[in-house]
């Protein structure tokens, strides 16, 4: 009986959740999970602040990096040299994967309003140019990756996902309130296209493009 890979994968990632769970123990857990371009490592960022870099062939740690707040996001840059992490703090930082280093924190200032903050979501373009952060506080910023400066914020706070088209023209975001979703052309910025979803007691956050 022939085994699908796709399924010895998926399963693969559930075992080293759990055991990433176990080892984190008491109430944190894993809140996001990210593959190296070229699969070799997994790293998966948890709400005590670790990120586990692990081996997905034979499931041991590689590498374990640390910060000071809950980790909401965790993305590899296309030619796998940087890894990039978004957490609750506003803070967004650049680790370099051939040492694991620090090579940028972007550290936004916390507002006195009581309002929960977090970097929802970071993200890297197709061809790692720039690089996507998403708050709720901040909105959507695109950092340039030669030099991590800011490059332009889109003006729209997210507590929601963003999602990158695989050819790099379009980028899609889901507003504050749960409801909306802004598309913007990446070279001019200008939205061309802002579907709604129907009347709902519940938010929306997901979203994805087709290859």
């Amino acid at each position: 009986m022939k085994t699908n890979p796709k399924f010895l994968l998926i399963f693969s990632i559930f075992i080293l959740v759990s055991m990433a769970c176990s080892i984190l123990g008491g109430d944190n857990w894993i809140s996001s999970v990210a593959f190296s371009p070229d699969g070799t490592l997994l790293a998966g960022g948890s709400t005590n602040g670790k990120i586990l870099i692990w081996d997905p062939q034979s499931g041991k740690i590689r590498k374990t990096l640390r910060q000071n707040s809950s980790i909401e996001s965790v993305a590899f840059s296309p030619d796998g040299k940087w890894l990039a992490s978004g957490s609750s703090d506003l803070s967004v930082t650049i680790w370099d994967t051939s040492d694991w280093s620090e090579e940028k924190i972007i550290q936004h200032e916390k507002p006195n309003t009581g309002e929960t903050t977090h970097v929802r979501n970071v993200f890297f373009s197709p061809d790692g140019l720039y690089l996507f952060s998403l708050s709720n506080i901040y909105g959507v910023e695109i950092l340039d990756t030669k030099n991590w400066r800011l490059v332009k914020n889109l003006g729209i706070a997210t507590r929601g996902d963003g999602a990158i088209s695989s050819n790099g023209e379009y980028f899609a975001v889901v507003s504050k309130d749960g409801n909306t979703v802004m598309v913007y052309d990446l070279k001019s910025f200008e939205i061309v296209f802002q579907p709604q979803f129907e009347e709902s007691s519940w938010d929306h956050y997901g979203i994805a493009f087709s290859p």
